[in-house]
């Protein structure tokens, strides 16, 4: 849970650009220039900008898309390849473990690209479900409940909830209890919703 915290930072900072770029574009838009010429060249330019805004859009979908595969420092060790896109100069290949888990995972829904710090929680507890599901596969009887009491034991010893009273409430990136309770049977209400896979590929 390395970006718990910075979500809302993060997202505020592309759409701060986005606003930026939608700014000037509208003003270019909207400028008085002394003749066609001048005009034709403002409107070329206001037509690139937004083209930029729209990569910006596509930047942020694929920061988080990313982002959440690996550590930076993790991510900074994988091998790259060159792609002919003019917003990706460079990809990264992901390890091919990584790849698999990623096609396991990929059938369930849940969010890809996180607006709120819940978000990000709802990731990783569908993950966690999708991950002991699959290796509960050759034992279907085991109950989604069940799933759902370890999702909340992998918090546990993940050190990601703090006990407050009689509750459990995940933490927030200063390790203090946040505002989000942790219960089996929220857990288990989000992997249910999700519809997650019985058999795998």
């Amino acid at each position: 849970m390395h970006y718990r915290g910075y979500v809302a930072d993060t997202n505020r900072a592309f759409r701060d650009l986005i606003d930026i770029l939608s700014r000037v574009q509208n003003r270019l838009s909207t400028f008085p220039t002394p003749s066609q010429d001048v005009k034709a060249r403002f409107t070329r330019c206001a037509g690139d900008l937004e083209k930029q805004c729209a990569a910006v859009r596509r930047e942020q979908e694929r920061y988080w898309r990313e982002a959440q595969l690996g550590l930076p420092d993790e991510t900074l060790t994988w091998p790259v390849k060159i792609v002919r896109n003019p917003d990706v100069a460079v990809q990264r290949i992901r390890p091919t473990e990584l790849e698999k888990w990623e096609k396991i995972l990929r059938g369930v829904r849940y969010p890809t690209n996180p607006a709120r710090e819940i978000d990000l929680d709802a990731r990783l507890q569908l993950r966690l479900g999708i991950i002991l599901r699959f290796y509960f596969r050759w034992n279907l009887k085991v109950p989604l409940i069940t799933v759902g009491r370890l999702v909340v034991l992998c918090y546990l010893a993940g050190n990601l909830t703090r006990e407050k009273g009689d509750h459990l409430w995940i933490a927030d990136r200063d390790g203090n209890e946040s505002r989000r309770k942790l219960t089996v049977s929220l857990v288990d209400q989000k992997l249910r919703a999700a519809r997650l896979p019985r058999s795998f590929a």
